[in-house]
């Protein structure tokens, strides 16, 4: 694990835990790459409302509306995946309704708003 807390003045506190590589004892420092996990779902959230406020995403369509024709051709769910399902612990999808990557989107209208680098 790896924590940082930040104000305006910059960095109060930071400190690396635990193991990057258990089996052979390497340990967690500040240059170890790690993924997203869970915390990339309120992003996720963050994003889809935005679009949701700006009229981009109705909240309750069927999901299809928005992806790739043939993205999910193997579903077999009786009732439609909502933008609501997917906020519900089932997000995962690169790109939405944005018209540019999550990465950029998140980066854009989330991190540089925020003043976060």
């Amino acid at each position: 694990m790896s924590v940082a807390v930040f104000n305006e003045n910059g960095t109060i506190y930071r400190n690396c835990f635990g193991y990057m590589d258990v089996k052979n004892s390497i340990p967690v420092t500040e240059d170890t790459v790690m993924e997203w996990g869970s915390v990339s779902k309120l992003l996720v959230w963050i994003s889809v409302m935005q679009l949701a406020e700006q009229g981009k995403i109705d909240l309750d369509a069927d999901v299809n509306t928005y992806l790739p024709e043939g993205f999910l051709h193997n579903r077999t769910y009786d009732t439609s995946i909502t933008m609501l399902n997917l906020m519900n612990n089932n997000a995962g999808f690169e790109e939405r309704v944005s018209g540019v990557p999550y990465y950029e989107y998140v980066r854009t209208n989330i991190f540089e708003p925020l003043g976060m680098n």
